[in-house]
């Protein structure tokens, strides 16, 4: 889209900023890839929080209540578990897990935690969606080694 044009989505829409943690940050900060994903989601988010009316603006991150990682199953074979596993404990509170301070979070967003990559795993994403009738939801992702974060909009 030309730097000049503007999108327009429904009434009802949500922006769903997907894992912009500390932990996931720090790992592609020092890269160009992942300097120019950074000052992208800076730019994206502050346009956000500058939109009249705001649109729902919700942020995931992915921890655990505690140490022990109760919401995993040490049997659990699965491939989130075994990708995880090992990695970082992901607990609840640790600076790994926040939201990176490079962008803007309010009073007026929302910050889910997620126990799965998907964004809905343990929280009441859903329920939220739907009380508030959002038929639009605008997901930005989290950057990875070969996609440094992408706009979706189902």
């Amino acid at each position: 889209m030309p730097p000049n044009c503007s999108a327009t989505f429904n009434k009802n829409y949500a922006i769903l900023n997907l894992d912009w943690m500390t932990i996931l940050i720090d790992a592609v900060k020092d890269t160009p890839e992942g300097q120019t994903y950074i000052a992208n989601c800076s730019r994206w988010n502050d346009a956000v929080h500058a939109k009249i009316p705001r649109p729902i603006t919700i942020f995931t991150t992915l921890f655990f209540s505690n140490k022990s990682q109760p919401e995993l199953h040490k049997s659990d074979k699965a491939p989130f578990a075994k990708q995880i596993n090992g990695y970082n404990l992901f607990e609840s509170g640790s600076p790994e897990v926040q939201i990176d301070p490079r962008f803007l979070v309010d009073e007026n967003d929302i910050v889910l935690q997620k126990t799965r990559w998907y964004a809905g795993a343990g929280n009441a994403l859903e329920q939220i969606l739907r009380a508030r009738n959002v038929d639009t939801v605008i997901i930005v992702s989290r950057p990875c080694q070969k996609n440094l974060g992408f706009i979706s909009v189902y």
